[in-house]
Formats: C-alpha cells, structure tokens, sequence
C-alpha cells in the first residue's frame, strides 16, 4: 500500500510544482529574453503577457522525474537526465534565462520531495480505509504491493516436469 500511496502522494506533487510555478509568474512578471533583446531565437517568442520566470517546462519536466524516482529508482534515474535537457532546450531556443530553469526546478524539487514525505502516510491510511468497500478494493489490488515474486521461467517449467 505504501508503494501506491508514495506515488499518489508524488503525483499531488506534480500537481503542486505546476500550480505554484503559474502563481509565481503572474506574481513577478519577468520577461522573456526574446522581449529583452533583439536578438533572433530559434523558437517564436511567446505572447509577451506570457512570463518567464519560472520556467513552466522545467518546472513540469523536472517534477515528473522526481515521482518517476519516487516510484522507481531505476526510470527516475533516466528520467532526470532528460528532464535537464528539456531546461537547457528552454535556455537554448531563447525563451528562458538560465534562471528560469534552476528556479523551476529547484521549486518542482521541493514540492514533490515535501508533498511525497508528507502526503504518503495519510494517502496509505486512506486506500487502507477503501480496502474495505469491494468496489475500491478492486481498484486499488492492483498496487504493485498486492504482487507476489515470481520464481524464474526455467524453474517453474522444471517443477512442472517434476510434478
């Protein structure tokens, strides 16, 4: 039950990051540097009413990352790396500062980490809670805790000779 409410709890924290990058602009207003120089950007630059700071790509790339990491190890290792090189595209076609990045990922790196480590225990008391009625229970039995390990291939084909 842990495992899903871990990635229940990280998803929140998705939700969170993106949330609070969308406050965050309209409370600072930053432009764009296709706005502030006059140089030609690889991408079109967005409407002008469209803020910078902080940049809602990292902000998204790098707190999905995070729960993918949260849930497993192994992708989230693989998804951080790609996250980074969806910053760095931000900067490179010329819609974002390089501070924009590192703010959006500083703040998605915040929210999934505290909304995970806060929200898991409750989030796992409440699918605890709905095990209870048939129809959420068969929702939630498929929790990758509800999995039992299975032995290799070759050995249950030789049990079976056996048998």
């Amino acid at each position: 039950m842990t495992h899903l409410a871990r990635g229940v709890a990280a998803g929140f924290g998705v939700i969170a990051a993106y949330v609070s990058s969308e406050v965050i602009k309209v409370l600072f207003s930053e432009l764009r540097p296709c706005y502030n120089f006059t140089v030609t950007t690889i991408a079109a630059c967005p409407e002008a009413t469209d803020w910078s700071w902080p940049s809602n790509h990292a902000t998204i790339s790098v707190a999905i990352a995070l729960a993918v990491l949260a849930m497993n190890p192994r992708l989230g290792i693989l998804a951080l790396p790609l996250a980074g090189l969806i910053g760095f595209s931000r900067v490179a076609v010329g819609v974002h500062y390089f501070h924009d990045v590192l703010a959006g990922a500083l703040l998605a790196t915040i929210a999934v980490i505290v909304i995970t480590k806060v929200g898991t225990p409750p989030i796992a008391r409440l699918l605890k809670w709905c095990r209870r009625f048939p129809l959420l229970d068969c929702l939630i039995a498929a929790s990758p805790d509800q999995y039992r390990p299975r032995p290799p291939r070759h050995i249950r084909l030789d049990s079976a000779r056996t048998a």
